[in-house]
């Protein structure tokens, strides 16, 4: 309706025809009526949108959380397999300097004073994760 005082005549002579239009899907609004609604309407398609964001922003934040999991799980096993080789490493020096070095040396004309360049261990290990979330096995 262009007019507020066209809706109220309207109404005035037929109480019914607000619920006449909309049984046909019609919304018969004036102007100051009309911009009410848009606004309302504009404002809820924004907070739908906003909604939307937050569960897709939910969503990947979960995913986030699994996959750091899994990054979790993986340098786990790397220090795992660090930690072997170190214990490997360090076999192989004490067993250098034990076995290797004491039948090399009993070779004849073998110069005692030639020294060999030392094979040192490896002392520090690896550290594991602490923090519950990186730790379990989920």
């Amino acid at each position: 309706m262009p007019s507020e005082s066209l809706l109220s005549a309207a109404l005035e002579l037929d109480p019914t025809i607000l619920e006449y239009a909309f049984t046909k899907r019609v919304a018969l609004a004036s102007p100051v009526n009309l911009w009410a609604v848009l606004k309302t309407v504009a404002y809820s398609w924004r907070q739908q949108v906003a909604a939307e964001q937050v569960t897709e922003i939910i969503k990947l934040g979960q995913e986030l959380y699994k996959r750091v999991g899994v990054v979790a799980g993986h340098a786990d096993s790397l220090r795992s397999a660090l930690d072997k080789a170190v214990k490997s490493y360090n076999e192989f020096a004490g067993s250098l300097e034990r076995n290797m070095l004491t039948t090399a040396k009993k070779f004849p004309g073998m110069d005692p004073n030639i020294t060999l360049k030392e094979v040192p261990a490896i002392s520090s290990a690896t550290e594991g994760f602490r923090k519950e979330e990186l730790t379990s096995d989920e």
